[in-house]
């Protein structure tokens, strides 16, 4: 392991992940995912301004086209986190026993362990 690495053990559902290695298609996939996010949120954002009401049908149908296929994509990507730590990826697990707020803390501090954000400490530590 190279000395700016490191290897971190992250709890999910009582379940231990020891994480290692985070590939750089990891890191992309999660931007453009977030890019993704911060859009929705922005939409969301415009919704709360009570907007006039063709423009709310075109906001939700951004919000549902954004929104599609999100749960997916972060699937994908903890799928390749953890395959590329030679761990057991149980899609049904992750589905049926895991949160919104679980997957999240799971990929931030993946892709946050290396760092500076990550040495100090990510959100949910």
């Amino acid at each position: 392991m190279e000395p700016d690495k490191k290897k971190i053990e992250i709890e999910v559902r009582g379940k231990i992940f020891k994480i290692d290695f985070v590939s750089n298609w990891v890191i992309v996939k999660y931007e453009q995912m977030n890019s993704k996010l911060q859009k929705l949120q922005e939409l969301y954002n415009k919704l709360e301004l009570i907007p006039p009401k063709e423009e709310i049908k075109n906001i939700v149908s951004e919000i549902k086209e954004l929104g599609t296929g999100l749960l997916d994509e972060k699937l994908e990507i903890i799928e390749e986190i953890l395959t590329g730590n030679d761990i057991e990826y149980d899609r049904k697990w992750w589905e049926r026993k895991t949160d919104a707020k679980d997957i999240a803390l799971f990929l931030n501090k993946c892709v946050f362990k290396d760092t500076i954000i990550g040495k100090k400490k990510v959100a949910g530590n």
